[in-house]
């Protein structure tokens, strides 16, 4: 994953690249998805590292993200002082998203996700939004902002297979990028010691990747390949051309030429310099 620069000069895309260039920006307007990747990023990595600052960027995350589903497109970036210094050091490559960065799913898909569950609620009491990271972490402020819209109590938060999970008494619901084999999520279903219970929200490119989370009875909502706004934008004609890729789950289709909007997508729609 790179970045490019406004000179045209391009980089791996680092976490201390993605923390200085966020707090160039502070106190001047941006665009609100680069600033909202841009802080899910940084929690993902303060969450994976054990590093302070974790629960601030949370909150910062979960704002951008209130205001992104709200329609705004540009937002103030935060002030530096909300930024741990400590990230600005750090040189390792940004964990990019599976379904954003090259499955096909966008931000917007997450909203539809978090209405598809409002259809078809089970409960009406406060959920627990936990992201699976590093994919679901980035949609999940998205669909606990989209549910908080509607009235839901809603908290969001972060996890990963193997680490220890705290009780909740709120309804936990995982939500994850497109599952290849749905084991990930199995276990994590198994280990969430939510009181309220446990449901599955993903995107997925076939109803068959979820079959083993409902046959062990647990509830699954799902957004459907032919719902997701890549695919609603393109021609039929597109479809057809697709690249075949192997997966431990057989053989899957994924529509070529498309392109990850916000920072995931700026060095394949700038290109590489040429001078």
């Amino acid at each position: 994953m790179t970045h490019q620069d406004p000179d045209g000069t391009a980089g791996p895309l680092t976490v201390g690249h993605l923390t200085r260039e966020l707090t160039a920006r502070a106190g001047q307007t941006a665009p609100t998805l680069r600033v909202y990747e841009s802080l899910a990023a940084l929690w993902i990595r303060c969450c994976d590292t054990g590093r302070p600052g974790a629960g601030q960027l949370r909150e910062s995350t979960w704002r951008a993200a209130r205001l992104l589903v709200a329609g705004e497109d540009t937002i103030m970036a935060p002030q530096q002082r909300s930024i741990p210094n400590h990230l600005a050091r750090d040189e390792s490559l940004v964990r990019a998203p599976a379904s954003w960065a090259v499955q096909g799913v966008e931000w917007p898909d997450a909203v539809a996700l978090a209405e598809a569950w409002l259809l078809n609620r089970v409960s009406d009491g406060p959920v627990l939004v936990a992201g699976v990271r590093t994919g679901g972490a980035y949609l999940a402020p998205l669909v606990a902002a989209r549910l908080e819209a509607e009235g839901v109590n809603a908290q969001v938060t972060g996890i990963r297979p193997g680490e220890e999970q705290r009780g909740s008494e709120r309804r936990v619901l995982l939500v994850d990028d497109p599952p290849l084999t749905g084991r990930t999520l199995l276990s994590l279903a198994r280990e969430v010691p939510g009181q309220g219970g446990v449901e599955v929200l993903v995107p997925v490119l076939d109803d068959g990747d979820v079959r083993a989370l409902r046959e062990e009875g647990i509830t699954v909502t799902v957004l459907p390949r032919e719902r997701w706004l890549s695919t609603l934008r393109l021609e039929p004609d597109a479809l057809a051309a697709a690249l075949r890729l192997r997966t431990p789950g057989g053989v899957r289709r994924a529509v070529a030429g498309w392109v990850s909007p916000g920072i995931f997508g700026d060095a394949a729609r700038t290109g590489p310099r040429t001078d």
